[in-house]
């Protein structure tokens, strides 16, 4: 038997083999990580607050709580940081971080700039001053976590054998996933 090939502009010559594969991929798409629960993610950070560092432990918390992808949470910038502002009104009383600002020229992965995040989680209100005062704590304008993807990545996967989840294969992005899993479950 031998392939027969298909002639459309848009997908040129491909064997139907190769077709029927990608039409596959459609129907039984890979596995989605799936999030943390909450506890284990506060596990995770106070064995890193214990063993690596406050400043990771921080952002274990931060990406849980924004539901902010890796990229996005290690580039955040001291000048990213506002403060909230409580005499202008209710809605302004959180801290928020800035992202992509459009003065840096490189946007979120849906090509967005000026993206903010307020740090208004009713299970954690604290989070957002943490934040603040490491922000605050910096001299000039620096990364608030100032270590790589794969530093943190690291950090994540000893922390997790600490506390005996070698086969859960955390990885930052799973952060991402927590937040709005938690939050829809505590219907927030």
């Amino acid at each position: 038997v031998w392939p027969q090939f298909h002639r459309s502009s848009r997908t040129g010559r491909l064997p139907r083999c190769r077709r029927a594969l990608q039409g596959w991929q459609r129907v039984a798409p890979l596995a989605t990580r799936l999030p943390l629960p909450w506890p284990v993610l506060a596990g995770l950070t106070i064995v890193a607050l214990a063993e690596i560092s406050p400043a990771v432990a921080l952002a274990f918390l931060v990406g849980g709580d924004a539901y902010l992808r890796p990229g996005e949470l290690l580039g955040i910038m001291k000048e990213d940081v506002h403060r909230g502002r409580p005499q202008m009104g209710q809605q302004y009383k959180a801290v928020t971080i800035l992202l992509a600002p459009d003065s840096r020229g490189q946007p979120t992965k849906t090509r967005e700039f000026n993206d903010s995040v307020s740090m208004d989680s009713p299970k954690r209100p604290w989070l957002g001053d943490l934040l603040w005062r490491r922000a605050a704590s910096l001299k000039g304008n620096q990364k608030i976590f100032d270590f790589s993807h794969a530093q943190l990545a690291r950090a994540m996967q000893r922390c997790g054998s600490r506390l005996r989840l070698d086969d859960w294969h955390l990885v930052p992005y799973l952060l991402r996933h927590t937040g709005p899993s938690s939050d829809c479950l505590d219907k927030s």
